[in-house]
């Protein structure tokens, strides 16, 4: 499963084929999705969102980029599919997360 991990990691900005992924990691489609999950806990495409998401948080919380720039960095195809993705899993907006890490920081200096 390292190779296919290596591949989501190489390729987060762009679109990700479950055939892609598993031909990375020498594995017919049906076999990698059983030891994927197995693997992960996760389907290949929660994990590649999950994925996302912390590169978005990251990028967040970097400050410098528009919240428009960060989704498309992380492999968002559009920015409400980004800002629904990222609420669901996080519990509030990028702009509110990208607020709360702002506020956090001032808090630790």
């Amino acid at each position: 499963m390292i190779a296919a991990r290596r591949f989501v990691e190489e390729h987060l900005d762009e679109p990700i084929a479950l055939e892609a992924v598993a031909r990375a990691a020498t594995l017919s489609r049906f076999h990698f999705c059983r030891v994927f999950k197995q693997w992960s806990g996760l389907t290949l495409t929660a994990y590649v969102t999950r994925r996302r998401l912390r590169k978005a948080q990251a990028l967040l919380a970097e400050g410098g980029k528009r919240i428009t720039e960060i989704a498309l960095a992380a492999g968002f195809g559009s920015i409400p599919r980004f800002n629904c993705a990222f609420k669901h899993h996080t519990g509030m907006s990028p702009t509110e997360f990208r607020k709360s890490q702002v506020l956090g920081a001032q808090l630790r200096r």
